[in-house]
């Protein structure tokens, strides 16, 4: 789950405003085991692309099974 202490960058800054986007993979539970897996290592493959674009690690988590999160931190001047 998303901790406001863990989102510290930007030479020790505190971020202006975050994000928390969530999400769930809808009907999971029909899904073989592998499928879903595989849903999430994409979902975390694409947030650690993402990285680079937002200049910092965006967290991806997975939570209460099929669900997941990650966070967009943004500092003043940066978008």
């Amino acid at each position: 789950m998303f901790n406001a202490t863990s989102t510290v960058c930007m030479a020790g800054s505190i971020p202006s405003k975050v994000a928390v986007l969530t999400g769930d993979i809808i009907g999971s539970s029909q899904m073989a085991a592998y499928d879903r897996e595989r849903a999430f290592q994409v979902l975390e493959r694409a947030a650690q692309l993402q990285t680079s674009w937002h200049q910092h690690d965006l967290h991806f988590s997975r939570q209460r099974g099929d669900g997941w999160q990650v966070h967009l931190a943004f500092w003043d001047g940066i978008a």
